[in-house]
């Protein structure tokens, strides 16, 4: 987790510098030339990558050392071979895709530039999930290190030495082939595979890898095709440079992602260790839910209440509609109190993938048709607008769902009572920076602040947390990585905020 963390870091913070250097324009280049790749990547899927993982794993544990062999050899000579032909379509056919998809023949350098990323993430996804099957976890984050560190260096140089949106794609690209190169090369390095000849052949093992893969790569490629088909529409009709303000708003998501990724790497196991019908399981989808919102809830209204200041910091006067396209952004995670990650986790850890995937299904049906009709008509504000609609009508379907074969839903009480809180705290946040009226850095301050201290104290006068759920997340902090002392001190503050006997320290 710390490396996926330090990884969207170093990431994140390059490309919003780069964003910043080159201009709208430019960036809005760039964010459209990585649309074919991101396709062919969805294609390349397969749901190898999971099934690699899991039978990895599986064989590891039950010391079946020779089809291990097996499968990471069958499974990777796969992956090589599919996206080797998905790069190598790309690159033929760039002057087709750029005039004929994109609608900008002048970017079929873009694209052939991109097509080499195809070959270098399959090879990275592969040695990925060959780690994760070990529980080799520190060849896993080193990888991974050396991807972003490597986009970050390159796309910062090739930039600065005036190579536009060229240097930022040949540095995305160059990332994906250096991860690849050095995950395989790790695997031969530090995993010693058995000289015998595995039980079963390597057609059989391949067979079985896509009979259990498959099914999960139809509910990604679902999701993802809906997403592929917000990109092509945008491309058809949205400017350039309005393409570039809105890559510059989505890049500020990560900051939600620092919440929700260690909240989704800690709910998943814990509920794949629940079964239908155990008592404790509505206990646990409650607590979640709350934790959660508790968390994401403030973190969504305090970037929306900054969005203009942070903008102004971060990117300069050149992107005039990232601001209000980053506030409506972030409204599409503001459902966290509706179920939002524990609901979705929930039903993948209860092993109902067909559930998953219907939900998928449903909201693919509505916002295909969705998008089609608003974002010709009103552009990027189209695309907020169906990312925002269509998956509520999943979640109605998750829902009714789990109302019916669980038996519960969400705590409404307990989710209305944490939205009044965080309302009052953004109340009070936009009244201090509205009447002082400071300048970009000092507003973000204060305003930080201001909403800060004004959540905790409206936390327990709204009567949205009590001593023994402060007790609780105290435990939840333990496994949310380098998150923790930050939300412990919180914790701490708010302990005293209701008047509630001290954390004890743990036994040493």
């Amino acid at each position: 987790m710390v490396s996926n963390i330090l990884s969207t870091v170093i990431v994140a913070g390059i490309v919003i510098f780069v964003a910043r250097v080159v201009g709208a324009q430019t960036y809005g280049e760039y964010t459209i030339a990585l649309i074919p790749a991101s396709i062919a990547m969805l294609v390349q899927d397969l749901g190898i990558f999971t099934a690699l993982t899991r039978f990895t794993a599986l064989y590891h544990y039950d010391g079946r050392e020779a089809d291990l062999k097996g499968v990471v050899r069958t499974s990777i000579i796969f992956i090589a071979t599919l996206s080797a032909v998905l790069s190598l379509a790309i690159y033929a056919s760039s002057d087709l895709i750029a005039s004929m998809f994109l609608r900008r023949p002048d970017l079929d350098y873009l694209v052939k530039a991109v097509s080499f990323s195809v070959f270098g993430n399959g090879l990275l996804n592969a040695a990925l999930s060959v780690f994760v099957g070990y529980e080799m976890m520190g060849l896993r984050s080193l990888v991974q290190i050396i991807a972003a560190v490597t986009k970050g260096v390159m796309m910062l140089l090739l930039v600065l030495m005036g190579l536009g949106a060229f240097g930022a794609v040949l540095a995305y690209s160059t990332s994906y082939l250096f991860g690849g190169f050095f995950g395989v090369l790790f695997i031969l390095t530090f995993i010693k595979f058995k000289s015998t000849t595995g039980t079963i052949s390597s057609r059989d093992t391949l067979h079985i890898m896509l009979a259990y893969g498959l099914p999960i790569y139809a509910g990604s490629l679902v999701s993802g095709g809906l997403t592929q088909w917000y990109n092509s529409l945008m491309t058809l009709n949205v400017p350039i440079d309005i393409i570039g303000n809105y890559g510059a708003a989505i890049n500020f998501g990560v900051l939600v992602s620092f919440v929700t990724l260690p909240i989704g790497i800690a709910l998943f196991p814990l509920f794949s260790k629940t079964k239908r019908g155990d008592p404790q399981l509505r206990r646990l989808f409650d607590a979640s839910v709350k934790y959660t919102t508790m968390v994401t809830i403030p973190v969504v209204l305090l970037v929306i209440l900054l969005s203009s200041h942070l903008i102004n910091v971060v990117y300069g006067s050149g992107y005039p509609y990232t601001a209000i396209y980053l506030s409506i952004y972030l409204i599409t995670f503001a459902f966290e109190g509706l179920g939002g990650i524990p609901l979705n986790y929930l039903i993948l850890g209860l092993g109902e993938s067909r559930v998953s995937f219907l939900s998928s299904a449903v909201t693919f049906i509505v916002g295909a048709p969705l998008a089609f009709i608003l974002i010709p008509r009103f552009q990027i504000y189209g695309i907020l607008a169906t990312l925002i609609i269509a998956p509520r009508v999943g979640w109605i379907y998750t829902m009714l769902w789990m109302r019916r074969n669980l038996g519960f839903t969400i705590n409404w009480k307990s989710s209305t009572r944490i939205y009044a809180s965080s309302f009052l705290a953004l109340l009070a946040g936009y009244t201090a920076i509205n009447l002082l009226n400071l300048g970009d850095w000092a507003t973000l301050i204060l305003g930080s602040v201001t909403f800060l201290v004004a959540y905790l104290i409206a936390l327990p006068i709204c009567r949205a947390i009590n001593g023994d759920e402060i007790t609780e997340l105290n435990e939840v902090a333990e496994v949310i990585g380098p998150l923790a002392p930050i939300f412990k001190t919180v914790l701490s503050l708010l302990r005293r905020l209701v008047n509630y006997p001290p954390l004890k320290r743990r036994a040493s």
